[in-house]
Formats: C-alpha cells, sequence, structure tokens
C-alpha cells in the first residue's frame, strides 16, 4: 500500500517512520486495534447494526470529507490505496461502536455515573485577572477589595491573559475539572463574589472572581459527556484486556 499526496508518493515504511517521530504512532495503532475488534465486542454484548445504520455513518464520513459524488470517493480510495472493503469495514466499525455507545450508557447507569462523580460537573462563572509578579497580584486583589476599584477595569489595563483582557477579564462557565487542583478548591469553596488569589499557575498569578456557582445538573449536555466517558472506559478495559467483552 502507498498514499499518494499532491504529486508525491509515500510507502507505508515512510508513513510508519513519520507517525513514530510525530508521536502519533501508538493512537493509530490503539484505533485500528479498536476498528478491527469492534465488531467481535459488539457481538459478545449482544449488539448489531443494520446496513441502513452502516450506510449513514458512510454518508456522514463522506459529507465530512468533501466527498458527495460517486467520483470523489473513487478519487479518495485510490489517492490512499485503500478499497471499497476497508471503507465498509471502518464503517461498520464505527457505527457499531455507535451502538455500543447506547447500550451501554441507559438511563440508570448514566445516572448512577451523574451521582458518582457529582462533583467533576460543578461549574462556576468567572472572571480573571494574570499578572506576572505575585506582588502586583497582591496590590489589585487590595485595590479592588479595600479601594472599591472595579475587577473589570483593572483587568483591562493589567491582565496578561489576551482572551479575557478586553472583555474586564470574563471567562465565562467553567467546569471543576478545567481549573488547577488549588484553584478549584479555592473556588468551589468561596461564595458567589468572592475574589481568590493569588494563586500561582504556570509561573503566573491569578486573581479570580467568582460571579456565580452553579451547581452540577444532569441536562442534555452532561447526559451525552457521560455517554462518551462510559464508552472510552469500556474500550480502554477491552484494549487492555485485549479480548472481547464478557457474554
Amino acid at each position: 500500500m502507498s498514499l499518494e499526496f499532491e504529486g508525491q508518493t509515500f510507502t507505508q515504511e515512510e508513513l510508519c517512520r513519520v507517525l513514530a517521530l510525530l508521536g502519533s504512532w501508538e493512537e493509530v495503532l490503539r484505533e485500528a486495534r479498536r476498528v478491527k475488534c469492534m465488531p467481535g465486542w459488539a457481538e459478545r454484548l449482544g449488539v448489531s447494526v443494520t446496513e441502513e445504520q452502516v450506510q449513514e455513518f458512510a454518508d456522514s464520513y463522506r459529507a465530512a470529507h468533501d466527498m458527495y459524488e460517486a467520483s470523489q470517493t473513487e478519487a479518495f480510495l485510490r489517492r490512499t490505496g485503500l478499497s471499497e472493503d476497508d471503507l465498509y469495514d471502518y464503517c461498520q466499525a464505527q457505527a457499531l461502536r455507535q451502538a455500543v455507545r447506547e447500550k451501554l450508557s441507559g438511563d440508570a447507569e448514566v445516572h448512577a455515573y451523574f451521582m458518582a462523580h457529582l462533583g467533576e460537573f460543578d461549574r462556576a462563572r468567572l472572571s480573571r485577572i494574570v499578572v506576572e509578579s505575585r506582588e502586583l497580584a497582591k496590590e489589585l486583589r487590595m485595590r479592588i477589595a479595600e479601594d472599591g476599584e472595579q475587577f473589570q477595569t483593572l483587568a483591562r489595563t493589567y491582565s496578561r491573559d489576551d482572551q479575557t483582557r478586553h472583555a474586564g477579564g470574563y471567562v465565562g462557565v467553567v467546569r471543576r475539572r478545567e481549573l488547577g487542583n488549588e484553584l478549584s478548591a479555592l473556588v468551589f469553596a468561596s461564595e458567589p463574589g468572592a475574589l481568590v488569589g493569588p494563586v500561582e499557575e504556570d509561573e503566573q498569578y491569578h486573581l479570580i472572581l467568582v460571579e456565580e456557582l452553579l451547581k452540577a445538573r444532569l441536562d442534555d449536555a452532561v447526559r451525552e459527556e457521560i455517554k462518551d466517558r462510559l464508552l472510552e472506559e469500556w474500550e480502554r478495559g477491552m484494549l487492555g484486556r485485549g479480548g472481547p467483552a464478557p457474554a
């Protein structure tokens, strides 16, 4: 098998060498094994898919890769050295993966996971000021807490965070796990309106304004995330075990 790209032909060995140098080789192997093993794993779980489901995934795959005409798909197969069977097997494995995801994540399983990991789904609405010295962070905290200066005004003037500075430091809603351990503990132990910090992170100092604390809620977005987590945990177990799921 060889691959043609922009007038150049690459052998399997060349492609594997580059993947190894990029540090992507193990992930590619895991994905290849996942595709190869998924039919057997799904069968042992009693999961199957129809030809219509495979075709539905194939259609979405082609659309995502700008292959809207049969000729575009044929050109893709020639360019990559793949066969129609290779493409079918991949689409079938991915359709099975989605079916397994639904099998593993019924209402009871999703609710149980949510309750067991409740704290991970807590959220907070935050603003932040990021500066390079602890002394400046302390000074800004004093100016806010004791002198009554506006957090947003100081953020626009002093913050080094390009993503939030022009919005007065506004970050938006973040999950507990998106914060470092120290920041997470301080934020979620505080009350709305609290000023947290300075906290050192990546050799910078953060002042955090806790605008709102939002308790975990099993909404549609969280439900879908839990389904993904349940599938990923199951797949890690299968990949680590080297065999199919128990009947």
